[in-house]
Parts: structure tokens; C-alpha cells; sequence
């Protein structure tokens, strides 16, 4: 009996872990080949041989501030998007970019406040970097 109790309670806390991890991903799933990431204050960013699936971050362009997401995305092969979305809304999408081929550009936010970017990749290969740009 307390066998079973064992093991029923290390089920249950392994679930529970499961669900606290895929709840504090922020909407995150993705598989990804050889990365390489790199820590950004306000952003994401990450080279690697592949990746497949949603990686997405909270940006929190602050109040007196003139909202600019620079973008630097390389395409080796495969697919790459980046969907901005106020955080509050994530459902109401403010610019979405398909298809991206290997380029520079920028992202201007309507306003300051909280927002909800994220990469959708199939087969990617290639890099991606969003950055906040800093007070103007």
C-alpha cells in the first residue's frame, strides 16, 4: 500500500511540474537543433540549424518612449514569421510579418506598454534577433 502511495503521489508531482512548466513557457513551444541564444534586456534572439514551432517574450517598452522593435532575421531554408500583439489582447494581432527572407527592418509600436512578441518557425535554419531600440 505505501508503495502504491509513493508512486501515486510522484505521479501527481510530476504532472503538477508539467503543468507548472508549460504554463510559465508564455505560450512557448518549440524544438530547436544546436542553439545558441542570446540574452537580450528587451528581446530574444538565437542562432541555430533548426527550429520548429512558437518561441515567444513579454517586451515592455516603458512610458516616454517612442517604441521601435528592431528586427535582424537570416533564412538559410524553411520558414520564419514574427507576430507582434498588444499583452493584454494577445488575440488582436498589430503587425505580423510572414515568410521572411533574410533582412534588416524595423517594427514601430503604436504606443508604449506591454507587448507580446513571438517566432513561428517549420524547418527553419538560419538566426533571429528583436530588440527593443533604446530611448529616443
Amino acid at each position: 500500500m505505501k508503495n502504491h502511495m509513493r508512486g501515486t503521489l510522484g505521479f501527481f508531482l510530476t504532472i503538477c511540474l508539467l503543468v507548472l512548466a508549460t504554463a510559465c513557457s508564455g505560450g512557448s513551444s518549440y524544438s530547436v537543433m544546436n542553439p545558441r541564444t542570446f540574452p537580450l534586456m528587451d528581446g530574444m534572439a538565437m542562432r541555430y540549424s533548426k527550429m520548429n514551432g512558437k518561441k515567444a517574450e513579454t517586451i515592455f517598452a516603458v512610458r516616454g518612449t517612442r517604441p521601435v522593435l528592431d528586427v535582424e532575421v537570416e533564412t538559410v531554408s524553411g520558414s520564419i514569421a514574427i507576430v507582434v500583439a498588444k499583452n493584454n489582447a494577445r488575440d488582436v494581432v498589430i503587425d505580423r510579418y510572414d515568410n521572411i527572407q533574410t533582412s534588416q527592418f524595423a517594427i514601430t509600436l503604436p504606443e508604449p506598454g506591454e507587448y507580446y512578441v513571438w517566432v513561428e518557425a517549420k524547418d527553419h535554419q538560419g538566426s533571429f534577433w528583436i530588440e527593443l531600440r533604446p530611448s529616443q
